[in-house]
């Protein structure tokens, strides 16, 4: 007997998901620096937030890493958020914890506390990226908007992170004071053998602590300027980069986010991957919202946070054309006006929606994938049927000498002795299924076999 069953990713899948892609946990706002256009240090809502705890409870922080599992759909964790992440006591052992369960790491900092040795050090733990803000690139312009001298340690741990491997990703804030100097960035970067691998840049938006500063904003002129002098030569030394995107959606001086789906009209991807946990028990969706949630410290998972009622009406929002009050990034409303139409992430781009819905239908039972091959680790998250016996059907075996791969011969040839089990056919090609189908009933397995087919 041979069941179909289809698989299908559609709106409403969205709105319910697992833990999140990425996790970035705020673990301090402790800094040593003193940016004046730095949003958590000036923000009067996050100052008084922040006024009676300055790191995060041992507790709640224990309490978060155990819920982090190997082999989960959490696949990146950046310690970061409000503060310099490195004036944390236990950073390193946090870092040491999570490559244990297989995460990616990452760290924000402003760069001025690490020493060539330290350096090297976290590449030996396995951290695995520095998203370092780099606001300046000349000395004096260094220590008057960072307030802080110490642009000979920033330059050396950008020097050294690059030579023993360590991924940089760069951040800048632009403006008047240093925006004219970016425009020799990728010859900084080029003359010091410092590799990015990538360049965000953002503006300062008008918000209540900006009012009250004396904050030179720059002009779309002034962004026109800068793509024109900057982003061939970043092209020219394939560093991705966001001042395309800068150009053609910078206005009224709004703080501009990035971070699109590869398709267009414009969705939110924050509220379909990330999800930031507080020093304060509090969480948030993005970094350009003013909203924070608190939750009870005590009774959580880090599935329930990503999966509030906050959340849900969010992705209802983005999903149904139906903005929710709960955002209050303007930004990203004035955006949303302009959307005729929401496309959905391509099934590529959330492999652990398809991951588990096979999980969840198939249960604890064999899994015959076919056929096996690159398609199938680009069609779902892996880590996420480690607990379930997998074969792999593929043409010749000993090409590839694992236990988990059987030829098509052979399992045509044994598939009598199965109990009953899957079949995820990994096409969507009419022709292939409908061959392998003939073959299995061909093959006149003696229990039910349940063939899980793409739609």
């Amino acid at each position: 007997m041979i069941d179909e069953v289809k698989l299908e990713i559609t709106k409403n899948d969205f709105i319910n998901l697992g833990k999140p892609r990425v996790l970035q946990l705020s673990l301090t706002n402790k800094c040593n620096a003193r940016c004046e256009f730095c949003f958590p240090q000036n923000s009067k809502k996050l100052i008084n937030l922040y006024k009676h705890k300055r790191t995060m409870d041992d507790k709640l922080l224990r309490k978060i890493l155990d819920d982090i599992k190997d082999g989960d759909e959490i696949q990146t964790v950046v310690l970061g958020g409000s503060g310099e992440m490195l004036l944390y006591d236990g950073i390193l052992e946090i870092i040491k914890e999570l490559k244990k369960k297989n995460k990616r790491v990452e760290i924000q900092t402003n760069g001025t506390l690490l020493n060539t040795k330290e350096i090297y050090y976290l590449k030996e733990i396995g951290l695995d990226a520095l998203q370092i803000s780099i606001d300046a690139i000349k000395k004096e312009t260094f220590k008057e908007i960072i307030h802080v001298d110490k642009y000979e340690i920033f330059l050396n741990t950008l020097k050294i992170a690059s030579k023993v491997g360590i991924e940089i990703k760069s951040h800048t804030v632009l403006i008047k004071e240093n925006i004219r100097e970016f425009h020799k960035f990728a010859n900084f970067l080029f003359d010091n053998d410092i590799f990015v691998s990538s360049a965000s840049f953002s503006c300062v938006r008008d918000d209540d602590f900006i009012k009250n500063k004396n904050i030179n904003k720059v002009s779309k002129a002034e962004i026109d300027e800068l793509y024109n002098n900057l982003a061939y030569k970043l092209d020219r030394l394939g560093i991705p980069h966001n001042l395309k995107v800068l150009t053609e959606i910078y206005s009224n001086n709004e703080e501009i986010e990035f971070k699109l789906f590869k398709q267009d009209p414009f969705v939110c991807n924050e509220i379909f991957e990330t999800l930031t946990i507080f020093h304060t028990g509090h969480y948030g969706t993005c970094c350009g919202s003013n909203r924070y949630y608190k939750f009870d410290a005590e009774n959580f998972t880090i599935k329930d946070l990503f999966n509030s009622q906050v959340y849900k009406e969010l992705r209802k929002g983005f999903l149904f054309k139906k903005p929710s009050k709960i955002c209050d990034n303007k930004w990203c409303e004035d955006r949303f006006r302009n959307v005729n139409s929401v496309k959905l992430p391509n099934i590529l781009e959330r492999k652990d929606l398809l991951s588990k819905k096979i999980v969840n239908i198939v249960k604890t039972s064999p899994l015959i994938v076919w056929p096996a091959g690159r398609l199938f680790a680009e069609l779902v998250n892996v880590n996420m049927f480690r607990h379930l016996d997998v074969r792999c059907v593929v043409d010749i075996v000993n090409t590839y000498k694992r236990s988990d791969f059987i030829s098509e011969k052979d399992f045509l040839k044994v598939i009598q002795g199965y109990g009953s089990f899957y079949i995820f056919l990994c096409t969507t090609e009419n022709k292939v299924k409908e061959t392998i189908l003939h073959k299995i009933k061909k093959a006149k397995p003696r229990n039910k076999v349940t063939v899980l087919t793409l739609i």
